[in-house]
């Protein structure tokens, strides 16, 4: 999330045109100058001086999709490859920089390219993934994905793969980053194990398929294993999931983040939910506190509504006049607020050493009876593993 008036962002420019590309090339309706505005914008910016290594995976990205719009300068991008891949920081960028080799057809390049982006590499050093959104999920994803469509790294395939299922395993929760690249790269395995697999379920006969073979069983004590067996020549990849609804409510959760909801009336003292009628507006109020504030964060709040709530307004300041709410603390700028029917939503970008924030909005009861108040959820965007929630509470609204 971000505001339209904001910073330009060259790696999201980059993400953003090269959606656009794959999206029309997918027959879906793309204005053409929506598509030759990024390109241009794109090609400015790869002549321009970069010398950071925090600016590089931009400009490896902006090279990518530059070849394949097929406005590329080849001689600016083996310029690039020749002096700059060793220094890049991240696996993505190098596969990168050597799927634009290939769409050039500088196959002795992109060989060489490939060779280093396939490596397991580094591992991502702290803070890197404000430069480009990612992690080592994504990261090795995104290889998946561009490395798949030469078939010189075929066989090198599985070990990527490998790595992937290991890191997306151990993940309790994942990135848009990472979900949008890891259905590419789903994609890609398939067309690398070449689209077929012929496995066995239990004693009966193989079968060959195409498609992903789904098996649903309940837990609990009596329940006969299952055994599949591949009886192909190709890898098969395995995938086991557990859901299922709380038994009883879940408490309130800190892991990087420590936050606190807490409802006000307009006069600023407490408010009693088991008392409350309809018309009665209330100020919601949101301090948070992350644990380690080293290195910045786009953090996402998300604060679901209970079905008796509607959002009067986001933005305390408007609406009314300011010093109804002088009571309330210094409150922290949002990135970007939204108020939906259900829920309020704000991205806040904490740069390195600030570690408090606070928002507060403002919300008006309009159904009367016994409600749950949902948790309120926080997290890092980008290291989404790093949140923290509230505990569900309770609503009653009497009748007005």
């Amino acid at each position: 999330m971000g505001s339209d008036s904001g910073d330009t962002v060259p790696w999201l420019d980059a993400y953003a045109a090269d959606f656009l590309i794959r999206a029309k090339e997918h027959g879906k309706n793309v204005p053409d100058y929506a598509i030759k505005s990024a390109v241009a914008w794109l090609h400015d910016y790869v002549r321009q001086d970069h010398n950071e290594i925090a600016e590089l995976p931009a400009v490896a990205y902006a090279h990518y999709v530059l070849a394949r719009a097929k406005s590329d300068d080849l001689d600016g991008l083996r310029y690039f490859n020749d002096t700059q891949l060793a220094r890049l920081p991240t696996q993505l960028a190098k596969a990168q920089v050597a799927a634009a080799l290939t769409q050039y057809g500088d196959t002795a390049r992109a060989a060489a390219a490939y060779d280093t982006a396939l490596e397991p590499g580094a591992p991502r050093r702290a803070g890197i993934r404000y430069v480009d959104y990612g992690s080592e999920l994504r990261d090795n994803a995104a290889v998946l994905a561009f490395a798949a469509a030469n078939p010189g790294n075929r066989t090198r395939l599985t070990a990527i793969i490998d790595r992937i299922a290991e890191r997306f395993t151990r993940a309790a929760r994942t990135s848009t980053q990472e979900q949008a690249w890891l259905l590419m790269a789903a994609e890609a395995a398939t067309q690398a194990a070449g689209g077929e697999m012929t496995v066995a379920v239990g004693d009966g006969a193989p079968t060959t398929r195409a498609e992903p073979l789904y098996l649903r069983r309940a837990l609990g004590s009596g329940i006969p294993d299952q055994s599949v067996t591949n009886r192909g020549s190709t890898a098969v990849w395995r995938a086991v999931s557990i859901t299922g609804i709380p038994a009883a409510e879940l408490p309130a959760e800190s892991k990087g983040y420590t936050v606190t909801r807490n409802v006000y009336r307009p006069d600023g003292t407490n408010a009693d939910l088991s008392k409350a009628r309809q018309t009665d507006l209330f100020v919601v109020v949101i301090k948070g506190t992350r644990t380690d504030a080293s290195q910045a964060a786009q953090t996402l709040i998300v604060d679901l509504l209970p079905a008796s709530f509607e959002i009067e307004t986001a933005t305390v300041s408007k609406g009314r006049s300011t010093t109804d709410y002088s009571w309330l603390p210094e409150l922290t700028e949002a990135t970007y607020t939204e108020e939906r029917d259900d829920r309020f939503v704000a991205a806040l970008d904490l740069k390195d050493g600030i570690k408090d924030f606070t928002l507060a909005y403002v919300v008006r009861a309009v159904t009367a009876g016994q409600f749950t108040y949902p948790a309120l959820v926080i997290e890092d965007m980008y290291d989404p593993e790093t949140n923290g929630r509230t505990a569900i509470g309770k609503l009653s609204v009497a009748p007005r």
